[in-house]
């Protein structure tokens, strides 16, 4: 479990890279206001990132990717951003240390249910 806790928090670090370089400026509104919750294209796009990319870690990490448990967990951290940081555009401010921070929680909390 130790070196699949290692592995999640390398993808943890490139999933930090690929959300803040993929905003999608269509979840700002046109008001100003900040929108709370996520939408399902933007939970799905997190999804498939996340998972794109931990099996990519599991890999280099000389493992054999997962995928239930990599799915539980990324929908776990999902749900984890989404209730801390509310809109998709306030996750991806989320700083590499508190993303690490989180893919950690989110292991702990979901990879043994």
């Amino acid at each position: 479990m130790e070196k699949q806790k290692n592995i999640i928090i390398g993808f943890a670090l490139l999933m930090f890279t690929m959300t803040t370089s993929c905003k999608d400026t269509s979840a700002l509104s046109s008001n100003s206001e900040k929108k709370q919750g996520w939408t399902q294209k933007e939970r799905t796009n997190f999804l498939e990132g996340c998972f794109s990319s931990a099996k990519t870690s599991f890999e280099k990490g000389g493992q054999t990717p997962d995928k239930e448990l990599i799915t539980k967990i990324c929908i776990c951290a999902g749900k984890e951003l989404e209730a801390k940081y509310g809109s998709f555009e306030e996750m991806s401010k989320v700083n590499s240390e508190e993303m690490r921070n989180i893919m950690v929680n989110a292991t702990k909390k979901c990879a043994s249910e």
